[in-house]
């Protein structure tokens, strides 16, 4: 009852943040990431501290009742070199989920790209992570496996979509259209408190024989990278259609070898 007491008080101090101690305004989704953080390690803490004192618990009542336990320390010594020998994966699931954990790589709910599968993660433990991927399948991926993360739901992400424009399109009356448009999409009430920088007209990125393309790119709340994708290409769309710019693919023009009938 110590012990949990004791870790319950630790899991609290690491979950909440003191804006007074640290002098930064953390942010909602921060506070959710730290007393998701608290819980796991909490409940990893309980499951070790639970073990280790039963453990301790049966050698004292059987040496307290007079049988002898120097014989049966030695050979659970000699069974967990065995053991560990065996399950060397196993012990490298526990102790790359302890680092992943203490580093706090990810957590549940994030979107995460792990070389395999990328998904959100639904549940993690010492031994596995659990991913859900877009198609709603769950992978269960040893601890031991992952050796890389690329967390998509940590701090910002940048938004970034790439418009085809006609080579008779102007190059500056298109990125005035498209910075318009870009900033529209921004001020939108269901968008407007979730972007984290002023939307940006890179310029051409790319040359083709009939088109070029135009970057725009916003900087916004990390899990919601994809949606405001889908939401900006609208925009962009509808102030495309209310300008003069030509379509990059408004028709062809056909060249006919021989003496053909029109």
């Amino acid at each position: 009852r110590f012990a949990r007491r004791g870790i319950a008080r630790l899991m609290d101090r690491l979950g909440t943040v003191s804006e007074e101690s640290t002098d930064v305004l953390m942010s909602e989704h921060a506070r959710e990431r730290a007393t998701q953080r608290a819980d796991t390690i909490g409940s990893l803490l309980r499951s070790l501290s639970t073990g280790l004192i039963f453990g301790i618990a049966v050698v004292m009542i059987l040496d307290t009742i007079g049988i002898p336990v120097m014989p049966i320390i030695a050979s659970a010594g000699v069974l967990g070199l065995a053991v560990g020998f065996g399950a060397q994966s196993v012990i490298e699931d526990f102790l790359r989920g302890i680092f992943m954990l203490g580093e706090d790589q990810f957590g549940v709910g994030d979107r995460v790209d792990l070389g395999t599968v990328n998904g959100f993660i639904e549940r993690v433990t010492l031994r596995t992570t659990v991913v859900k991927d877009p198609n709603g399948t769950l992978w269960h991926i040893p601890n031991s496996e992952i050796n890389h993360v690329a967390n998509e739901s940590q701090e910002a992400s940048r938004a970034v979509v790439e418009v085809n424009m006609a080579y008779a399109a102007d190059i500056d009356r298109a990125m005035e259209v498209l910075a318009e448009a870009a900033a529209a999409a921004c001020a939108d009430p269901e968008w407007s408190e979730r972007i984290k920088g002023e939307p940006a007209v890179r310029g051409v990125q790319d040359l083709k024989y009939d088109e070029y393309t135009i970057r725009v790119q916003v900087w916004v709340d990390a899990s919601g990278k994809r949606q405001f994708q889908r939401h900006l290409r609208k925009y962009l769309k509808e102030g495309l259609e209310r300008s003069d710019l030509p379509h990059p693919h408004d028709g062809y023009d056909v060249w006919m070898r021989g003496d053909v009938a029109a």
